[in-house]
């Protein structure tokens, strides 16, 4: 089984970047999870709706290029589907025999997913309808894979 994250921009504090070590290293015994980080378009204050969505668009061609064709790509989209710790455990492992075992997961820039992405993708998903900064979103991301995986098995977790 094969899980990559496709996440626009990088993370920089230390931090983000130890969560994110000590859920790959839970993770291993699961899965293989690749994290790739895509560049990040600057957004100039004040842009206008058409440079918006030209930077989705641009950032969202970067997701593109590295999903496969079948690779069942997840979105992380503010507004969609909120299930809980076992839907999504029931979800992902779903989503993993329907990717052929691989699942991307793309989490978009600042200004979120383009059209483009949204066209490609096979599901969406948020986990609420506060917007988190994308490194949390990543770091929490992982943690509910690791937690999806353990439900799946029936493994002890914390609800």
């Amino acid at each position: 089984m094969r899980i990559r994250i496709l996440a626009v921009g990088r993370l920089h504090e230390s931090f983000w970047k130890e969560a994110e070590k000590e859920y790959r290293k839970r993770l291993s015994s699961y899965a293989d999870v690749e994290i790739v980080e895509l560049e990040d378009e600057k957004v100039p204050a004040g842009a206008s709706l058409s440079l918006q969505r030209s930077i989705k668009e641009k950032e969202g061609e970067r997701i593109l290029q590295r999903v496969r064709p079948r690779d069942f790509l997840i979105l992380l989209d503010l507004g969609r589907k909120e299930p809980t710790s076992e839907e999504f455990s029931s979800f992902l492992m779903d989503a993993l025999r329907m990717g052929e075992g691989t699942v991307d997961f793309a989490i978009g820039g600042t200004l979120g997913l383009g059209d483009n992405v949204r066209k490609r993708g096979n599901a969406s998903l948020s986990f609420g309808r506060m917007t988190l900064p994308h490194q949390l979103c990543r770091v929490l991301l992982l943690e509910q894979v690791y937690r999806a995986f353990r439900i799946a098995r029936g493994e002890p977790y914390h609800r």
